[in-house]
C-alpha cells in the first residue's frame, strides 16, 4: 500500500510471548546504541486496549478451563504436553481474577513501516520481524487486510466491530496488557 509517496508496510502479532517485561519492549523498537538492531525506516508502534465486559469475559475463560482441564487430565496429556501449559495458564487466569481482582482486556499491537521504496520496505519487514522474533512474539506481515488494520490501528480509530472482523486482538490480564506497552525512558 503507498501514502503518501511512501510503502507502507504492516506487522501484527499472531503469537505473543510466554512472558516479557516492561523494559524489554524497548528492544522491540529498537536499540539506541546498535545501529543493526534499529528499525531503518520510519515506524509507528501502535498498542490498542479494550476493556471488555468482565462478566461474561469470567464466564468465558471458566469454560475454557473447565475444559482444559478435562483435557489435561485424559490420556492425551501424556502425548500433548501444551495441554497442561494451557490448563495452568487458565489456572493462573482464574486465581488473578478471582483472588486479586485483575481484570481482562482485549489487546492488539502494530508496526507500520514507511518506506521509500518496496527494497527498502522488505528489509525494514525482516529486520522489524527479526527484533519482534528476539523477544519471543511472532509476527505476521498483512497484505490483504493492509487498509482496515491501518484504519483500526489509528488514534481513535478502533471499533470493536472492525476488531471483530480483524481478530487481531488477544485476551489478556489488564497488569500483563501493560507490559506490552512501548514505552521509552
Amino acid at each position: 500500500m503507498e501514502l503518501d509517496g511512501r510503502v507502507l508496510k504492516a506487522l501484527t502479532i499472531k503469537q505473543y510471548p510466554g512472558s516479557l517485561h516492561i523494559s524489554q519492549m524497548n528492544d522491540v523498537i529498537g536499540d539506541l546504541m546498535q545501529r543493526t538492531k534499529q528499525i531503518p525506516v520510519p515506524f509507528a508502534y501502535s498498542f490498542t486496549v479494550q476493556t471488555i465486559d468482565q462478566e461474561m469475559s469470567r464466564n468465558d475463560l471458566h469454560r475454557k478451563s473447565g475444559m482444559a482441564t478435562y483435557q489435561s487430565a485424559g490420556p492425551m496429556a501424556s502425548f500433548l504436553p501444551k495441554l497442561v501449559l494451557k490448563k495452568t495458564q487458565y489456572d493462573i487466569a482464574s486465581i488473578a481474577i478471582e483472588r486479586d481482582g485483575k481484570h481482562l482486556v482485549k489487546a492488539s499491537l502494530a508496526v507500520f513501516l514507511m518506506a521509500r521504496n518496496p527494497e527498502e520496505a522488505e528489509k525494514a519487514t525482516r529486520m522489524t520481524t527479526g527484533l519482534l522474533k528476539l523477544k519471543g512474539f511472532t509476527p505476521q506481515e498483512e497484505d490483504t487486510i493492509l487498509f482496515p488494520i491501518f484504519m483500526s490501528f489509528l488514534p481513535m480509530g478502533y471499533t470493536p466491530e472492525r476488531d471483530s472482523f480483524l481478530h487481531r486482538s488477544k485476551t489478556l490480564l489488564s497488569h500483563n496488557a501493560a507490559h506490552l506497552s512501548p514505552v521509552q525512558a
